[in-house]
């Protein structure tokens, strides 16, 4: 039983290490998946979006540079010339953080972007030197005013704009291509992850009720493991207790043999009716425990080392007769047994059976305990099909319907204190045992139940 019992806690542990284990390996898998996608794919696309924002704010700031410079030309300003350099040098600005983000991109062929990049920079650079000198002599003499080489500068300058402005479209098809790239491989990267993080799903949902599969048929061996412990000790008990039975039966049946020889033996030397009357009644009551003690001897042998054999039916019932018959006779109880199945027979063992009927019949006495009118009917009968059926039903006071659902489970009584609970497991197992069944008959107006057994050919 300790082996059992250290052996059942191993499983349970075993059991749980192995359901941690595949529950770590694949939240593993789904946050590996996650952090593929954060740690990788997330920076590139954020580098794709900044790069498509600078070429526009590169193509704006160059039409805004454009127009200043035609407002110039129209009404010629410092104010005007400044907020043309102002942009021209935001223009500037942008061309260095967009190749800042294409150097973050290295991994993609970025050669000819580069290229087209670095002469927007150099003709961006041309103009904007022009804008430059042009506002520091109009800002270096007070009262400046502009002549046509001013002018003349500015129309150079409004060219390198027009040329950069042929230049952006060759950069906005380089930007295109490189976002495509990025957010293709991205996108083929969240479906490769989508996989991944479903296969997790999956595998940990196949893994969850793996474990509840495997709990449930743990709990149930364990269940299983305890009913066998409970009828091998119950065996144990009852191989005991037959054999302390037969034992005594066997030392009370010496000195009653003795004692019914020689109530004979007084009974033909005298002659006086008051005496041959008691002498009567010592035999009676002295054939009664006979017969007790017969019964006694048939219920205690050890089944085990019996085989399975023929069975008369009607001699196993007028046996059975024989061993109730004093007990219910005790309790002031009816005991009826009828049938007819002249050379009718079953297969099984005798003791079995009697141990069957004996365990529903107590139970019976028990139920009808302090009641009045108290009776037990035994009916027996074959059918078409080649069964016995038998009905032993009582006038107790049925049985609850949360306790019909149990009747046969091992270590479940509805007599606590008294009751073991292995009666009716037992049997149900032995009944079983012999392709037969036993039912609760609820739909009887008495407590009813039916045993079934096939007929042996």
């Amino acid at each position: 039983m300790r082996f059992l019992s250290s052996m059942n806690k191993f499983s349970n542990k075993h059991l749980f290490y192995s359901f941690i284990v595949i529950f770590i390996f694949v939240i593993a898998a789904g946050v590996g998946a996650g952090l593929r996608i954060f740690d990788k794919d997330e920076p590139k696309l954020f580098n794709a979006r900044v790069i498509s924002r600078l070429y526009f704010q590169v193509v704006a700031s160059i039409h805004a540079t454009s127009q200043n410079l035609e407002e110039f030309k129209k009404s010629p300003s410092s104010e005007a010339l400044e907020s043309a350099f102002l942009r021209a040098d935001a223009i500037l600005g942008h061309t260095m953080a967009y190749r800042s983000e294409i150097y973050s991109l290295a991994e993609y062929d970025t050669e000819s972007f580069l290229k087209y990049l670095s002469e927007v920079d150099r003709s961006f650079n041309t103009a904007r030197q022009k804008i430059e000198a042009l506002l520091f002599k109009v800002e270096s003499n007070v009262g400046y005013s502009y002549v046509a080489s001013d002018l003349n500068k500015i129309d150079e300058v409004l060219i390198i704009l027009e040329r950069l402005n042929n230049l952006t479209l060759k950069l906005e098809s380089e930007s295109w291509l490189l976002s495509a790239n990025v957010f293709g491989d991205a996108a083929g990267s969240f479906e490769f992850n989508r996989i991944v993080f479903l296969t997790s799903l999956i595998g940990l949902f196949i893994c969850l009720t793996g474990f509840l599969i495997m709990l449930i048929l743990k709990s149930r061996s364990d269940e299983e493991l305890k009913e066998k412990n409970v009828e091998l000790l119950n065996n144990y008990r009852l191989a005991n207790l037959g054999e302390f039975a037969a034992n005594v039966a066997h030392e009370i049946n010496n000195p009653l043999t003795v004692l019914l020889w020689s109530v004979k033996r007084i009974e033909k030397v005298n002659n006086s009716d008051g005496e041959m009357k008691n002498l009567a009644m010592i035999r009676g009551q002295a054939e009664r425990i006979d017969q007790i003690i017969k019964g006694i001897k048939l219920l205690s042998q050890n089944s085990n080392h019996l085989n399975n054999s023929p069975i008369d039916i009607e001699e196993l019932f007028e046996h059975l007769r024989e061993i109730i018959i004093h007990k219910c006779v005790a309790n002031n109880i009816v005991l009826n047994i009828e049938g007819s199945c002249s050379g009718s027979k079953v297969w099984g063992k005798e003791v079995q059976l009697l141990q069957v009927f004996t365990n529903f019949i107590v139970n019976s006495i028990d139920a009808m305990e302090g009641m009045n009118n108290k009776k037990i009917s035994i009916k027996y009968k074959t059918n078409l099909e080649d069964q016995l059926l038998i009905h032993i039903i009582d006038t107790g006071r049925g049985i609850d319907l949360k306790d019909q659902k149990k009747l046969f489970a091992y270590m479940y009584t509805s007599k606590p204190g008294t009751g073991m609970g292995i009666g009716l497991a037992l049997s149900s197992q032995i009944i079983e045992s012999l392709n037969g069944h036993i039912k609760y008959l609820n739909n009887e107006k008495n407590t009813t139940f039916e045993i079934m057994l096939p007929l042996y050919r």
